[in-house]
């Protein structure tokens, strides 16, 4: 089995962590009328941290409503159902997730499955023009993400590949930024996507299984075993305790890994 142990691994502080707690105070919201009274509860929660204004003309310009469809909640802070049990995630997740991967020009981005699109047509948005390349398993979602990255006029900066049975894109690797928001459950996944990340200047950003100490579910480190059978979760549902976790390489001098010790809800690679 692949593993992780070979890395060099040095923990740092997560990123934007004072933007995250300012969020954090908005997340029970809910029921919003628009996309815009959503997004504009965003920027006035945020509005003392300077974030450049990209960011919310990025939420602004992709109404979430057109991934999740008429249905309720499409506006809240939460994953909303778009088709056969899958989710476009919460925009105020995703609005931190943009921050901390810092897109710019001429970077190679790759997108661990597509979904609805909705993080999809986000990454290209803000990658200007950079590649961005998206990878999903489920041939029925595939074609949805497809048609709405075409319809927003998004085609020409994203490929949606057919994703194998194992995780990433080596074809186009290595990678400045990697990016999911499905968790990673073992080793083998971590392995996989860090295999792909370019040496220097390169960013994987994911949700990981929480690990467990006897009873007490803990934010996640590189010393602790991982997986779906050590945390409590509905099989049914597909769901597990995460936290979202930054590793960052640095060439020789190995890999930062920093970890968002929130505790949330989210699906695991199966």
């Amino acid at each position: 089995m692949e593993c992780i142990k070979k890395y060099n691994f040095r923990e740092t502080d997560f990123p934007n962590q004072d933007v995250i707690e300012s969020l954090e105070k908005i997340r029970g919201q809910e029921g919003f009328l628009s996309n815009k009274a959503m997004v504009d509860s965003i920027r006035k929660a945020v509005d003392t941290h300077n974030i450049p204004e990209k960011y919310f003309q990025a939420l602004e310009t992709f109404d979430r409503a057109l991934f999740t469809g008429d249905v309720p909640g499409k506006y809240d802070f939460k994953g909303t159902v778009f088709a056969d049990g899958q989710t476009v995630p919460a925009s105020n997740i995703l609005f931190t997730n943009l921050l901390n991967l810092d897109l710019s020009n001429g970077q190679e981005n790759l997108e661990i499955e597509a979904g609805s699109g909705y993080y999809t047509c986000l990454l290209a948005d803000l990658a200007n023009n950079s590649a961005v390349y998206s990878t999903e398993i489920r041939p029925r979602i595939l074609e949805i993400a497809e048609r709405n990255v075409k319809k927003l006029g998004m085609g020409d900066k994203v490929k949606i590949i057919p994703a194998s049975k194992d995780l990433g894109y080596e074809k186009m690797s290595p990678y400045n930024r990697i990016t999911t928001t499905v968790a990673a459950r073992n080793e083998k996944h971590l392995a996989q996507l860090l295999g792909q990340l370019k040496e220097t200047d390169g960013l994987l950003m994911l949700p990981v299984v929480c690990s467990k100490h006897g009873s007490d579910t803990v934010p996640w480190n590189p010393n602790d075993k991982i997986g779906k059978d050590v945390v409590d979760h509905d099989p049914s549902k597909g769901f597990v305790k995460v936290n979202y976790v930054i590793f960052e390489s640095n060439g020789k001098n190995g890999i930062t890994y920093a970890v968002d010790k929130r505790i949330l809800g989210g699906p695991y690679f199966r």
